[in-house]
C-alpha cells in the first residue's frame, strides 16, 4: 500500500490492526505485525506492506522503487498529480486503476 504521507499509512494500518484484533480467525493467521516498517506478515507468507511516495520529503517515491506486488489498486489517480509509467510486461499480476474523472475530460 502506498500513500503520499506517512500519517495516511499509519491510519490505514491502525484500522487493519483493529479488524485483525476483532477477528479470531484473522488474528490466528498473522505471523507478525510491525510499525517500522509498516507491515503485516501472514502465516502463509503473504504480506501487506505500507510505503509513502515521499510527498513531504520530495523523495519522489524512492522507497517503493523495485518493490514487487501481486496486486496493485490505484484510487483517485486523476488527483495525485503524477503519471503512472511502466514498461511493457513490467506490471504483472492483477491491477485495478480507478478514477472519478470522466474519460476524455
Amino acid at each position: 500500500m502506498v500513500t503520499p504521507y506517512e500519517n495516511q499509512v499509519r491510519l490505514i494500518f491502525m484500522r487493519l490492526r483493529e479488524l485483525i484484533e476483532t477477528s479470531p480467525l484473522l488474528k490466528s493467521e498473522v505471523d507478525r505485525m510491525t510499525q517500522n516498517p509498516f507491515q503485516i506478515i501472514w502465516k502463509n507468507g503473504s504480506a501487506i506492506l505500507g510505503f509513502t511516495t515521499g510527498a513531504a520529503s520530495g523523495s519522489g517515491g524512492a522507497s517503493i522503487r523495485g518493490q514487487k506486488a501481486d496486486f496493485i489498486f490505484m484510487d483517485e489517480v486523476d488527483r495525485n498529480g503524477h503519471v503512472v509509467h511502466y514498461k511493457s510486461g513490467e506490471l504483472r499480476g492483477r491491477h485495478t486503476i480507478r478514477s472519478q474523472a470522466k474519460l476524455g475530460a
